[in-house]
Formats: structure tokens, sequence, C-alpha cells
């Protein structure tokens, strides 16, 4: 699907049974899938988390 499933890196806990599977051959790390500006924006507005969108309700500080 669109998941990976992390395997134990110590060998006494894999299952040799289930075998390495479709393995993707290196290291992931999220370096991998970076997202440029417009896409951080359109993630930022998906979730509504763009500062500028929040209204002044409070006193407080928004988190920066």
């Amino acid at each position: 699907g669109n998941f990976y499933a992390i395997q134990p890196m110590l060998p006494e806990l894999l299952d040799e049974k289930d075998g390495p599977g479709d393995a993707i051959g290196k290291e992931y790390s999220s370096g991998d899938d970076v997202l440029d500006l417009k896409g951080t924006i359109d993630l930022l507005n998906k979730y509504d988390l763009m500062v500028s969108d929040k209204k002044k309700e409070y006193d407080g500080e928004l988190l920066r």
C-alpha cells in the first residue's frame, strides 16, 4: 500500500519465515521526500496551521 513496515534491527527478533518482503534496499530518511514551498503552504492550509489565519482571540502569544 502507501506505507512501510519496519522490521526489527536485531536478528533474534526477526521472524525468518516472514523474510525481507519488498525491502526498499536503503535506509529511509525524511530527507528523501522534502516538500517545496508551495507543498508546505498547502499542507499547513489543509490542517489549518497557518499562523496568519488564526484569530487574535487571546492575549497570549502564538507558538513560533
